[in-house]
Formats: structure tokens, sequence, C-alpha cells
């Protein structure tokens, strides 16, 4: 497990970075190179996609207000001059050095604050722009927000090569801050000198002097960011062919659209369309949507895990865990239902779809796993014997959710929150179980319906998803699905051996394995991993490469006007090739 999994739980927080920077500012207290929490940070940017910049910049600056008087009050109570005082020789050692690392540009002082007389400093610029923050004022209100643009400028300039190599990523961190410092240690001497040839001016002057002097430096550092971009980043692609995709998506069949892609230059979102008919408010780039089939990669990561604890096997046959589910059970094993090779016919070719009424006069109605199992085994196998051929059912996942509640004793919902969910810190995420709304912002799904000689689309957002069940009833966000994709080929989630079995299928020439499917037909030849999901008024698109470097999400709601497949393929083909 990588550093930035281990942090996910933080990555989700709110008081992320108040709470880096904070404690980036206790320096006086935990000797600490600021670029290191820097590009911490700007690890995350990269890992979660970066949020509103000026949110973030006033965020951070609150973060540095707290360390820094959090730091100044444990100076000058636990730490500070009472505690060196008792002895001269540390006294004399602190103060040494202090005036040592005060002459090396871009380097923290670590002991400003235990001097005598507990002086507190704010080290804007990369430990050299030295202003004092134990109180609130205009400067140090300066000097806050300028670490703080600073710390979100690495944030673009070094994310992206955190995330691939932390170490790459430290290194670009630590080159900024010297090249920052060394800027300021200009600026500073400059006045120096200046000071040096004005030195009987008054007093006033030279306090007045000092203030400018610190001033240019802040405001050199708000431009650093700018200026480190445009020296240290390569030139971005222009995103616009990717949003003329997307557009394209509504134009062809869609509501409405939103989609993330992932790929060497960063973290693109984009949306098109309307969140809801009759309104022209756009939809949420960070919308909740139900994501269909997408569900039953989480399951089936869920029962390989339970495989690979040795509390279930691949062969076991569907008769040893649900006796009596199925006629002839003992014939179809766990592998075959998670491959879509057992031959089960699939429920939901018996359930009136759309326009039939019938449809929406169900919406409310909650649907048992074993009413659904029913319905299917009613009809015969599609093919025999089990294992023979690929046919696509999701009766095998409603199995399989029973299963998972059998070897656990808990509900697989629960265990999909507890083993994927809550490690990853997918928020956006959720196993709705019979809760007919979508929480958080979210566009609106319609569906055709035929009433009074005509179609017309009716607002489905809201209806019990038991229908779909560990078939397809999360929800999710195009974020999320992202992280879990990566996770799960990234072998975060399961042994080397269970994911190389996920990607093989279960008969020749399909394009599915257990749970997991690829995409072949990009135009430069690239194979991506991943899986689509119809949720009737939601289709979601989640693929990525097998070294995920790229991956892209797409999710649409349809208006059923047109077929949007060749669109959603031409918007994945440019994330994928372009």
């Amino acid at each position: 497990m990588d550093l930035l999994t281990l942090l996910d739980p933080l990555m989700t927080s709110p008081l992320l970075y108040p709470l880096l920077t904070g404690t980036s500012s206790l320096d006086g207290v935990l000797p600490m190179i600021p670029s290191e929490a820097a590009v911490l940070t700007a690890g995350v940017f990269a890992h979660t996609g970066t949020p509103n910049l000026v949110l973030l910049v006033l965020a951070t600056a609150l973060g540095v207000f707290a360390g820094d008087h959090l730091a100044y009050g444990i100076g000058r109570s636990v730490f500070g001059p009472r505690l060196i005082n008792r002895s001269a020789r540390l006294g004399r050692a602190v103060a040494a050095a202090g005036r040592h690392l005060d002459r090396r540009a871009g380097l923290l002082i670590v002991t400003s604050r235990f001097l005598p007389g507990g002086r507190v400093t704010m080290n804007a610029a990369c430990g050299t722009a030295r202003l004092p923050l134990s109180r609130f004022s205009p400067a140090s209100a300066i000097a806050a927000l300028a670490w703080s643009a600073y710390i979100a400028g690495l944030g673009y300039v070094g994310g992206t090569a955190f995330a691939e190599n932390p170490l790459l990523g430290l290194a670009v961190g630590l080159g900024l801050t010297f090249a920052c410092g060394g800027l300021v240690e200009l600026i500073r001497a400059a006045f120096r000198g200046r000071g040096r040839r004005e030195h009987r001016r008054p007093a006033r002057r030279g306090r007045a002097r000092r203030a400018l002097a610190s001033a240019t430096a802040a405001l050199a550092v708000l431009a650093m960011p700018a200026a480190a971009a445009a020296a240290a980043t390569p030139h971005k692609p222009d995103r616009a062919e990717l949003q003329s995709r997307l557009d394209g998506i509504v134009t062809a069949g869609a509501v409405g659209a939103l989609a993330e892609v992932r790929d060497e230059h960063g973290v693109w979102r984009g949306t098109s369309g309307v969140a809801e008919l009759g309104t022209t408010r756009p939809v949420p780039v960070d919308g909740r949507f139900r994501a269909g089939s997408i569900t039953k990669t989480f399951v089936a990561t869920v029962a390989l895990q339970l495989v690979g604890e040795g509390r279930l096997r691949l062969d076991d046959p569907l008769e040893a865990w649900l006796p009596g589910a199925v006629p002839d059970g003992r014939r179809i094993t766990l592998r075959q239902l998670l491959g879509h090779t057992s031959g089960l016919y699939d429920y939901q070719r018996t359930l009136r779809m759309p326009p039939a009424p019938e449809f929406t006069a169900n919406r409310w109605r909650t649907w048992s796993p074993d009413e659904l199992v029913a319905r299917a085994v009613a009809n015969p196998a599609t093919f025999e014997p089990p294992g023979s051929a690929f046919a696509y059912s999701s009766t095998g996942y409603l199995l399989l959710g029973e299963i998972i509640e059998k070897a656990t004793g808990h509900p697989y919902g629960m265990e999909i929150d507890r083993r994927i969910i809550r490690p990853l810190g997918l928020t956006g995420t959720s196993v709705p179980g019979t809760s007919t709304r979508i929480p958080g912002p979210h566009p609106h799904g319609y569906v055709p319906v035929l009433r009074a000689g005509g179609t017309h689309l009716v607002d489905l957002t809201a209806m019990n998803p038991s229908v779909m069940g560990a078939a397809g009833e999360m929800i999710s966000t195009t974020r999320d699905l992202d992280r879990f994709f990566a996770a799960l080929l990234g072998g975060h989630l399961l042994p080397g051996r269970l994911l190389a079995a996920m990607a093989t299928p279960g008969v020749d020439g399909a394009r599915y394995g257990l749970g997991l499917a690829w995409w072949r037909d990009t135009s430069c030849g690239v194979r991506v991993y991943g899986n689509d999901g119809d949720a009737v008024a939601y289709q979601a698109w989640s693929y990525s490469t097998q070294d995920r470097r790229r991956q892209a999400t797409v999710a649409l709601t349809p208006d059923f006007r047109g077929d949007p497949g060749d669109a959603v393929d031409a918007f994945l083909n440019e994330a994928f090739c372009g």
C-alpha cells in the first residue's frame, strides 16, 4: 500500500489544507522543512483534483495563522525562553544555530522561536521573508496569504510529479523552495544595501523601508507559482477537444454529461448540458449518479478478497453456499457467476422496461434478491453446460451478494463500505439499499414513458434501487470511480494472482473477466480496463490503462432521442489517444 492510499481518509477531509500548513508553520516545535508539507499538499492536489484555488489559499492562510499562534503559545510557555534560559550553554547554542540557519536562503529557521525573548517569526518566503505573526496585523495577513499562495502554486507545479513519484515531487518542491528563498534574499539584500547608504535617515523611514521590503518579498512569493509553472511545467495540451467531445455526447442524445480525465498533464473535469430539464442549471462537476453495472466490479473485488482470505474458493459450487437457490446449482461455480459463464437467465429480461408504464409504477417497490432470482430461474438456461459460453447475466451478481453475506455475516453493501469505500476515501460513493434518493449534488435522470398516445420523459432520479441490487445499485462520482480503478489496477485491493484472474476471460474471445471488462477498440490500439453501467436513467463508463497513467470516467443522463454510444467512444478515444 503506497503513501497516497494510506493518506486517502485524510485527503478527503476539508481540514486537510489548514492542518498541513498549520503543521508546517509549527517550525519552532516540530523542526520541519516547509517544502515537505507543501509538496505533500501538492501531491494531494494531484491525487484528489484541485478544488477552488481561492478557497484553498484562504483555508491554508487560516492554518498558518492557527499554527503560528499555537507555536507562539507553546514557545512562550513550555519550550520557550524559560526552559532554554535554565542553561546558559543551551541558550548560546540555540542562538548560534539560529544565526547560522538565518544566513541560509531557503532553509527553515527552526530555532527562532526558542531564542531568549520568545521571538515569533513567519517564514513567508521559504524561510527568508520573516514577519511577526504573534498578533494579527496587515503584515501578518500578507505573509500568511503569500505562503498560502506559494503552497497552492506548488500544487500545480509539483503535484503530478508527487503523485507519480514522491521523491521526484519532493525534489521539485525543494528546488522551488530554494529558488524562492534565493529570490527573496536578493530583494532583502537590495534593501539592506540601500539601508546602509541611507542609515542617517530617521528611524521612522527605516521602519517604513522594512515594511516595504517585507511586502515586496510577499508579493514576490505570490508571483512565484506562476513564474515557476511557466519555467518548470511542460506545455499542457488544449483541453478544448475533450470539452468538444463531451458536448458531442449531449448533442447525440443526453440531457447532461460529466467527465473526469487523468493523464500525464493532470486532472481535467468537465460538464455539458443541464442538470435538470426546464432549467439552465449546469451539471455539477462533482455530481453523483447511479453507476449501474460498475457495481459488479466492487462486488467482484470483495468476493475475490474473500477468496484471498480463504473464506471463499472460486471453484466452490453455488449449491454449497445457497442450497436450492438455483436448480442444479452444484454445476455452477463462483468463478462462473463472476465471469458471466453460468448460463443463468438474466432476471432483468423478465422486467417491464421503459417505455412501458409498468416500470415507473414499480419505482417505489422493494425487490428481494430471492424474488428476482426466482423470476430468472423460471426461464431455461441461456446455454448448456455452465462454463461453455459467455452471456451477460445480472442474476449471478445477485447471488454473489447473498454469498458474500453468508461468508461474512454482513450484507454485501456493508462489506463494500468497510473494504473499499472507507479505505479509499470514496466520499461520493454509496450502496443505497432501499434508499430512494441520491445524496449530494447530482443531475436528474429521466426515462421515456408511454402516455396518452405519446412518449414523455419522466423524472426517475428518485427510485427504489433494490431492483438492481448487487448487480447495479451503487451511486458514485467520476472522481471516486477513477480512484477505485486506480487502486484496483495498482494492486492495492487484491494480490497479483487474483488481479490477474480478474482480468482473465472465462471463455476465449470474451472481453470480461471476473467482474472486470476491457475495451481494446481505442483508435491507438491501447487496451483499457474498467466497466460500464446502465441504470436506465443514468449511464456511466470508467476505464484506465493498465499502468494507470491515463484514466477516464464519463457519465450521462440520456434523453432517448438518439444513441450517444458513438459519441462516448469518441470521448474515450480522445482521452486515451489524444
